[in-house]
């Protein structure tokens, strides 16, 4: 009896591959927002929310993919101040004449009611909080300045950022739940990068110990990865960017998972896994 084929591009193997790259998991539901839906002009209501902040979003996503603008709508600001400086950094560099004069013309800002981490040494960096995605922002990228293209803004950030958004509340019961947990997992698994005994920890370093934190996220919670059903994966998938689904990483994390699910309480579901990846 002939082998069977493999097909290392089959949708079933990227569905296993894109759970592995699920490093910012979000909660299953997402930071909420006032009913405040402003396209010009700056909001002054966040300014009364005691501990919540202002998020900033483009009007115009064609001019907003400067590194100043990622950075500007990846972060919760606690003061009106910050939030203009952002945003006027932001339009500075989008090489568009009326934004970098009128940064309202293009840029909304937003009253938040989620806790604002004022820097890295906020004692709230320490319990983060599960519908907060600005966790990566406030505190790991303020902890450590890796920029647009490092892991707290990069991956963190943006995966936290889209399964809140999109996929988190599109899976099942178990999908949720599992997301919620895992989510959880990643951020306070980050917490003893806070010590300010922490000197050797830089951002190349950091983009190590984060990736290798994932996998025992991803396989220690109730329901853990090993139980989630085709369906769910097939809903993270569709939403990963093609660079990060094929990655180095990616496969480095797909074989600790795949172990800890062979060592794990979920033994059965190992051969499901191998059965996904030769079709």
């Amino acid at each position: 009896e002939k082998p069977a084929s493999f097909n290392c591009f089959s949708m079933e193997r990227i569905q296993i591959f894109v759970v592995l790259l699920f490093v910012g998991l979000c909660s299953v539901q997402g930071v909420h927002t006032l009913a405040v839906d402003r396209n010009i002009g700056r909001s002054k209501q966040a300014a009364n929310l005691a501990g919540a902040g202002i998020v900033l979003k483009a009007l115009y996503n064609h001019t907003m993919k400067t590194d100043e603008c990622i950075m500007a709508f990846a972060k919760e600001y606690c003061s009106q101040d910050a939030a203009d400086r952002a945003a006027a950094s932001c339009a500075q560099s989008s090489n568009n004449a009326t934004c970098a004069k009128y940064p309202q013309t293009c840029i909304r800002y937003i009253p938040t009611n989620s806790y604002c981490y004022s820097s890295w040494k906020d004692p709230r960096c320490l319990a983060p909080e599960p519908e907060n995605c600005y966790w990566y922002a406030g505190c790991l990228e303020d902890r450590f300045h890796c920029g647009a293209s490092g892991y707290p803004i990069a991956y963190g950030n943006k995966y936290c950022r889209r399964f809140q958004d999109a996929i988190c509340p599109e899976l099942s019961d178990g999908g949720k739940k599992w997301c919620l947990s895992t989510r959880q997992c990643l951020m306070e698994s980050s917490i003893y990068l806070f010590s300010p005994n922490n000197t050797n920890t830089n951002c190349a370093k950091l983009e190590d110990i984060e990736f290798g934190i994932h996998p025992n996220c991803y396989t220690s919670g109730n329901p853990s990865f090993c139980q989630l059903g085709i369906t769910d994966i097939m809903t993270i998938v569709k939403h990963f960017d093609a660079g990060d689904l094929f990655s180095r990483r990616t496969l480095q994390q797909f074989l600790v998972v795949l172990k800890n699910c062979a060592t794990g309480p979920q033994d059965a579901r190992i051969e499901h896994i191998q059965q996904i990846l030769v079709k």
